[in-house]
This record gives C-alpha cells, sequence and structure tokens, in this order.
C-alpha cells in the first residue's frame, strides 16, 4: 500500500470522496464501515454495517468474498466485480491496512463504450479530477487488453495462415513460391508430386538448380536480374508454354503463370504450373486420328468420282447403240455429271459450307451448249451446310435438266434467271426460265415434276409452286433459313 495508507481508516469522509469516490472499507467480519460518494449515489441500497456479500460479487477470479482471508489473498492484484444492486461491472484492487484488520476496495467502472456509462447513470462528476487508482486500472486494462487483441490477431493469422496452406496444397496445379533472389519459399503438394522433390530438398535453394533445365538457367537468370534492376518481366502475369525438369532430370512440357507480388516490403513470385505431358499426348493422338481421316476422305472421294466417272462412260457408249431408249440414256447420263460435278464442289470445299450461288452455277454448268444461253444469278451471300447442299443438289439437278430437255437451254437465246432473297427468316428462291419454244398448258406430273414437288416440302419444311408462263416455266420455293445454315 502506497505512503499514508496506514491513516485510512481515520481519515475522514470528505478526505476521501474527492481522489475514492468508488471506495468501499470492509472489517475482518466483512462489514461495510464507510462508502465513497459514487457507490452511494449509483448503489444507494448499500449501507453501512451491511456484508459486502450482500451487495458484491468476484468475477475475476472466480471465487467467493467469504472470509477476510480469500480478499487477503488477491490484495493489490487488478480484479472484476460486479455490483447485485445494479448490475453494474466493476475493475477493482483490495488494499489491505499495516494491521490487517480492514480493506480498502478501490474501484473504477468497466465501460468500453460512452453508452455503458449513461446506461449505469454515471456522470463525470462521480470520477475523481486525478484518480490515480483508475488511471492505474485503466493502464492495467489497456495493457491487458492490447494482449488479447495481439493474441486474437495471432490466432487470426495462424488460422489463415493453415487455410492458406490448406488451399495452395489442395491445389490441382503445382504452386512455386520464390523470392526476389529465386530461391524457394513454399512448394505445394502437386509441386512435390509433379516434379519428384520433398519439400525439405527445396526450401531455400535456387528454382534455377531445380526445375529449370540448364539450357534455359541462362535466359531466367537474367530475366530475374532484370526484375530486381527496373522491375519488369517478359513472361509475367500470362501463361507460357516451356520446358521444365524433374527430379530425375527428365524434361516434359509446362505451362507456366507467374504472379509477382509484395509482402511487408520483399518481393515474391508465385508460379502455378500445369503439366501439358498428357495434353500433348491427347493432341498429337488427335492430328493422328484427323490425318487419317483426310486421307481415308480423299481415298472415298477418288473412289466415287471414278465410279461416277465409269456410270458416265457406260451411259455414253449405250447411247451410241440405243434406239428407242436413246433419249433416256442421255437423260441419265447428264444427271450423273450433274451429279459427279457437286461431289466435285464438296470435296473441293472439304465438308465445309457451300455458298447458295456456286451450287446453282455448278448444277447447271454440265447442261450449258454454248449457244448463247442466258443463266442470271442474284442474290446475297448465303452458306449453307454439306447436308444441306446435297439435298438441294437434287432440286437444281432436275431444274437444270428439265430446262436442257424442254426449256431455257434447249432453245436458242433462251435464258435462266434465279433470283433469292432473306425474309423473317425465310430463304425465298425463284427460278424463271423464258425461251421461244412452245409452252405446255401444264406441266406434266412425271418423276421430275415430283422430285421439285415433294423435296423442299419433306426435307425443309418449306414450300414450293411450279407454274408454266406464257413465255416458259417458274419455280418457286420458301425454305426456312435455320434448315440450310449452320446456325
Amino acid at each position: 500500500m502506497s505512503a499514508g495508507s496506514d491513516k485510512i481508516p481515520g481519515s475522514s469522509r470528505v478526505d476521501l470522496d474527492g481522489p475514492l469516490p468508488w471506495r468501499v472499507l470492509i472489517d475482518r467480519k466483512l462489514r461495510i464501515t464507510d462508502i465513497g460518494r459514487s457507490f452511494k449515489r449509483i448503489c444507494p441500497s448499500m449501507k453501512v454495517g451491511d456484508d459486502i456479500k450482500q451487495h458484491m460479487e468476484l468475477k475475476r477470479p472466480d471465487r467467493q468474498i467469504d472470509s477476510f482471508e480469500n480478499i487477503a489473498s488477491i490484495a493489490e492484484k487488478l480484479v472484476i466485480v460486479r455490483s447485485l444492486d445494479t448490475d453494474l461491472t466493476l475493475r477493482a484492487t483490495f488494499f489491505i491496512s499495516p494491521g490487517g484488520d480492514t480493506a480498502l476496495l478501490v474501484a473504477t467502472p468497466l465501460v468500453t463504450e460512452p453508452g455503458d456509462l449513461w446506461n449505469a447513470g454515471i456522470q463525470l462528476a462521480d470520477f475523481a479530477p486525478h484518480e490515480l487508482i483508475a488511471d492505474l486500472l485503466f493502464a492495467v486494462q489497456a495493457r491487458d487488453t492490447s494482449l488479447l487483441e495481439v493474441r486474437e490477431i495471432l490466432h487470426r493469422e495462424m488460422l489463415i495462415s493453415k487455410n492458406h496452406k490448406a488451399i495452395v496444397d489442395s491445389a490441382f496445379d503445382a504452386m512455386i513460391t520464390i523470392d526476389i533472389d529465386g530461391r524457394v519459399v513454399s512448394f505445394n503438394n502437386s509441386a512435390i508430386d509433379m516434379f519428384g522433390f520433398s519439400r525439405a530438398e527445396v526450401v531455400g535453394r535456387r528454382i534455377s538448380d531445380l526445375i529449370i533445365p540448364p539450357e534455359h538457367r541462362g535466359a531466367h537468370e537474367a530475366g530475374m536480374e532484370r526484375f530486381r534492376a527496373e522491375g519488369v518481366g517478359q513472361i509475367l502475369n500470362q501463361p507460357v508454354e516451356i520446358t521444365a525438369q524433374h527430379a530425375d532430370e527428365t524434361t516434359f512440357p509446362i505451362e507456366l503463370t507467374v504472379i509477382p507480388f509484395e509482402n511487408e516490403g520483399s518481393k515474391f513470385f508465385t508460379a502455378t504450373i500445369r503439366n501439358l505431358s498428357e495434353s500433348h499426348k491427347q493432341q498429337a493422338l488427335l492430328d493422328e486420328a484427323a490425318n487419317q481421316e483426310r486421307l481415308l476422305h480423299r481415298e472415298l472421294d477418288h473412289r466415287v468420282k471414278n465410279m461416277l466417272a465409269t456410270i458416265v462412260a457406260l451411259c455414253r457408249e449405250a447411247t451410241k447403240h440405243a434406239s428407242s431408249d436413246k433419249i433416256i440414256l442421255m437423260d441419265l447420263t447428264n444427271r450423273v455429271m450433274g451429279l459427279s460435278k457437286i461431289h466435285e464442289l464438296l470435296s473441293k470445299e472439304g465438308g465445309k459450307k457451300l455458298e447458295l450461288e456456286k451450287l446453282i452455277q455448278t448444277c447447271i454448268d454440265p447442261f450449258l451448249l454454248q449457244r448463247g444461253e442466258t443463266v442470271t444469278l442474284n442474290g446475297p451471300c448465303l452458306s449453307m451446310t454439306p447436308t444441306a447442299a446435297v439435298k438441294l443438289v437434287m432440286v437444281f439437278n432436275e431444274l437444270a435438266t428439265n430446262a436442257s430437255k424442254h426449256g431455257g437451254l434447249k432453245h436458242e437465246q433462251g435464258s435462266i434467271e434465279v433470283n433469292w432473297s432473306i425474309a423473317n427468316g425465310q430463304l425465298e428462291l425463284t427460278w424463271e426460265e423464258q425461251h421461244a419454244g412452245e409452252v405446255p398448258e401444264e406441266l406434266e406430273g412425271g418423276f421430275g415434276t415430283m422430285v421439285l414437288m415433294s423435296s423442299i416440302p419433306y426435307e425443309f419444311e418449306g414450300v414450293v409452286s411450279l407454274e408454266p408462263t406464257k413465255d416458259g416455266i417458274i419455280f418457286k420455293a420458301s425454305i426456312p433459313l435455320d434448315r440450310i445454315t449452320a446456325s
């Protein structure tokens, strides 16, 4: 106890109320012998002569105030007490008089924000102008609070570090962190599996001596030196494909992304690494399969072209010796030649989209006799899928065949005009023939007409019409655009 404390029992209430407004004097029987002015105001039920246990309990340490000896055992230590009258929590210290017959409880309210004062009804006047004990208690509390905050911060940092390590170690890709000198700081589990080193073997060692092949080490060191001097690097913040080295000195392809960062003023690099060995093997297999497919496709095209050429030759030979069937054989020859031209076109395009204009022109070309026929094609560029093109070939081939037999490609000065447009999701197409020959009043319902009238409705859910005009015929078709284009 401080100098002069032996005079406390005999001191006047006025003397103590100034510096010690939150005080309680207790005798050996735990009876209250004096009460400070702030306690009297906040706890009016507390009276001289009452047992201290009626009004206060010890919260820290957690024990009973059941004897003077218990109080003496915690004298001059910071404790926490609670007022049973008001539920007010206070920091406090017990001081024992030199004679050992009196205990002085000096306290101050435990508050964490101004609202606690207002809620308890505490006023500024309830504190001593220069409350040394309160200042001491506040300092002790601040120290305890700071220690608790430090512990909490360290605990959070430890959890964050553990979580970070768990996340990094569970990553599918290898992750390696190095410092500005190129020495390994961290090496996750995937890196251990990928490169065959243990963590103990690599931490603290230069990365260039571990996973970088000898032929690339010079470039790595030059890049590190440039970053240290200029703060820039050619391969930073972007994926690059390079070669890495395993612990057994074998090499393999990797995809590497290096991200620089700073921590507490020091520079580091984290590399995320993916093994591309399996990916390269799969790509090689795909390339080989694609090459085989091209060879087979080429061989199939060659065989089909030879077969069609043989059929055309047989038809022509048969036409020379035919009498009644000569017209039928010539018609068949022209049809097969048209199909051969379309097959050749599809082969050249390699299964890609075909332009509508090129398809129509290819169907008409075998029937042009160089006699001055006029063929006009007008319409926007329209790419079709190979499947749609094969189906439309039958229609245009039939139109061209009929034109060569009866219409615009048979008579001199005949003409064919094909127009198409796109509107409201539909391809609108018109094939119109004009010539000086005889025009039938009705178009016969033969095989050719059946092909024209049924193919588009059946294959594309479109609408068609075929009508004679005073100078020839007109064929119209309306086809949903999404049935003939890739989209």
